[in-house]
């Protein structure tokens, strides 16, 4: 049981459309019921989160998400878990510096996490979701000790310019608010006066790597 894809979710976590349609091997191969996000608020609905977790009773409940811009209440995913008797597990790809650096409270018992989404760098490869996700060990923990921390100190303090400087450049989200790292499905506009091949080289600009895209919104 997962987020609902167009709530912020991720197929990955068991998505199918509206009519039925299975689209991801997670839904094809399990039984899956999505939760959602209040359309007005943008918030997860946490009671009647409760009120479908104790009718369906999952197995494993999943928080953590693709595009979910608000901080998770991990406090009470827990007591939904324990209540239906779920494996709560967080799926923490998008987020995991903050949690890393400990800048996120968390009470989960099961961790997803790849360094190509967040820890390391940004490279990213979808499939079944990245084959390459496996880590050493010996090789992560050191570097959650030392350099992971250090790195990700600042991003909390960023985000309110950086939202601000994304926000001015008409390229709106749903929520013009962010509690995390994400901040999701941006609204892609042209800015005033601007000619199809000034506004093609935003957009690619957008979708490229994080540090260009900061350069580009703060910098101008």
């Amino acid at each position: 049981m997962g987020l609902d894809t167009p709530s912020g979710g991720n197929t990955s976590h068991g998505y199918y459309t509206p009519h039925g349609r299975k689209v991801s091997s997670a839904s094809i191969f399990f039984e899956s019921l999505p939760y959602k996000v209040n359309p007005q608020t943008g918030y997860i609905n946490y009671e009647k989160l409760e009120q479908r977790a104790l009718d369906f009773r999952p197995k494993i409940l999943i928080c953590g998400g693709s595009s979910y811009s608000r901080e998770w209440d991990y406090g009470r995913f827990r007591q939904i878990a324990d209540k239906c008797g779920a494996v709560l597990l967080c799926d923490m790809a998008q987020i995991s510096g903050l949690i890393a650096a400990k800048n996120l409270p968390i009470f989960l018992k099961v961790l997803l996490l790849l360094q190509e989404k967040r820890l390391l760098n940004w490279k990213i490869s979808h499939r079944l979701q990245s084959f390459q996700l496996v880590l050493d060990k010996s090789y992560l923990v050191p570097e959650l000790k030392t350099r992971i921390k250090k790195y990700f100190e600042g991003d909390e303090e960023a985000l309110p310019s950086v939202l601000e400087a994304i926000l001015r450049r008409k390229l709106a989200g749903k929520h013009e608010e962010t509690d995390d790292e994400l901040m999701d499905e941006l609204e892609v506009q042209p800015r005033d006066n601007v000619d199809d091949e000034e506004f093609e080289s935003d957009f690619d600009n957008l979708y490229s790597t994080d540090e260009k895209i900061l350069a580009m919104f703060l910098m101008k």
